[in-house]
């Protein structure tokens, strides 16, 4: 096979898989929700940054969407529940009011996320363990660096190990 013919054929193959992809996600519109792209999000008072897929909005209230292309679990991941609480609690000190926020895997129905003082407790229960776990070099490292690529603390980690 020429050269040509291969690069037609991958070229083919993204287009295929960016129309699949954009498709999955566009078709499972929140309906009475207006839906935005995430803006970047920062808390001095936490110490936290995030930036979640979408920000949805109804009657005045916000509402954080993650998306996940992995298969739609029986449950959220433990880590991916935290990040949309992380994100509740981003828009909430950003002065927005915020009840919940979604969680969509796949072409899955997104999970409901209720967001209450007990969950914002929690989060932060968790944020506080993982600070201290670091400050004390106690924590156990992952085997897959590639899950610390944007780690602010990768290079702290390594060298302490």
């Amino acid at each position: 096979m020429s050269i040509i013919v291969i690069e037609i054929i991958v070229v083919f193959a993204l287009i295929v898989y960016f129309l699949k992809f954009n498709r999955k996600y566009k078709t499972k519109e929140l309906i009475g929700y207006n839906k935005k792209e995430g803006e970047k999000l920062f808390s001095e008072k936490y110490e936290l940054a995030g930036k979640p897929d979408f920000v949805l909005e109804k009657e005045g209230k916000y509402f954080p969407l993650i998306v996940k292309r992995s298969k739609k679990p029986k449950q959220p991941y433990f880590s991916h529940l935290m990040q949309l609480i992380s994100y509740c609690l981003l828009l909430e000190e950003d002065g927005k009011k915020v009840e919940n926020g979604f969680i969509q895997y796949s072409e899955n129905e997104p999970f409901f996320i209720p967001y209450d003082d007990k969950m914002k407790e929690y989060l932060l229960s968790v944020l506080n363990e993982m600070r201290e776990s670091f400050e004390k070099n106690n924590f156990e490292k992952t085997l897959n660096k590639n899950k610390c690529e944007k780690c602010l603390h990768k290079e702290e980690c390594y060298e302490k190990s």
